[in-house]
């Protein structure tokens, strides 16, 4: 929880996040967490901070990215849809829907160079991790 925005979930803003995304690199809350669960391990793959195993390239992949890096990605046109980011008292339907438009149609994906069109985002995101 060291790294910039690890401090609150990356899709609400509940602070202290226990659990995290493997596919995003990031930090979740566990009510966006069950979400994350329930969208399939091909979108999010969801791990315990405390409870499960971390393999030191996991860590180093997390450490790398963080949520400030997918917020600014993943939200990066959020404010052309008036959309705000989930409130902690967030409904369940409402984190369903945010979460849905936010990580499996994409609604508010910042545009992203050519390059990164072909690959999935998480692998382009890997790719320039270990590159540096």
């Amino acid at each position: 929880q060291e790294v910039a925005g690890n401090n609150i979930c990356a899709d609400c803003l509940q602070v202290d996040p226990e659990w995290a995304s493997l596919n995003f690199g990031s930090l979740l809350c566990i009510e966006c967490s069950a979400v994350h669960r329930n969208l399939g391990t091909h979108v999010s793959r969801v791990r315990s901070l405390s409870l499960d195993e971390w393999s030191t390239q996991l860590v180093e992949i997390m450490l790398a990215l963080g949520n400030k890096v997918l917020i600014s990605v993943y939200e990066g046109r959020l404010d052309e849809y008036d959309d705000h980011r989930l409130p902690v008292d967030a409904t369940r339907e409402d984190r369903e829907s945010f979460i849905r438009r936010k990580y499996v149609d994409k609604d508010f994906l910042d545009h992203l160079p050519n390059k990164c069109a072909v690959k999935p985002l998480f692998q382009c995101l890997k790719d320039a991790v270990l590159s540096n």
